[in-house]
């Protein structure tokens, strides 16, 4: 994206992508640099789960899991949130039915360029 020009797009939707790239706050700054002004960021991303147990089984398995589906189940959505420029408009986080707990733990978020 960084050949384009700033404030291109209305809309940038990414899955399950904050965990699979190096540099997670490199790739939002971007996403905000590429935003008009009032555009939106939807976003669903698994990640580190708040439950002290099952988020040390996340960082024992991380390496693994990162070569064997190239992405980390460690990644700390809410601290990239944080030093995001784009200000969160909807949130949701919580366990997906169905799914291991240490996989399982989800974040969406509807973020807005302002």
């Amino acid at each position: 994206m960084s050949q384009t020009p700033p404030g291109t797009y209305g809309t940038v939707v990414t899955t399950f992508v904050l965990c699979s790239v190096r540099d997670p706050a490199a790739l939002l700054r971007e996403i905000s640099r590429v935003l008009k002004s009032g555009g939106r960021y939807i976003l669903i991303e698994h990640g580190a789960s708040p439950e002290e147990h099952i988020h040390r089984w996340q960082t024992r398995l991380s390496s693994f899991h990162r070569r064997l589906f190239g992405c980390s189940l460690c990644v700390s959505i809410p601290t990239l949130l944080d030093k995001t420029p784009l200000h969160v408009e909807q949130y949701w986080e919580g366990y997906l039915n169905g799914l291991p707990r240490i996989g399982g733990y989800v974040y969406c978020a509807v973020l807005v360029q302002e």
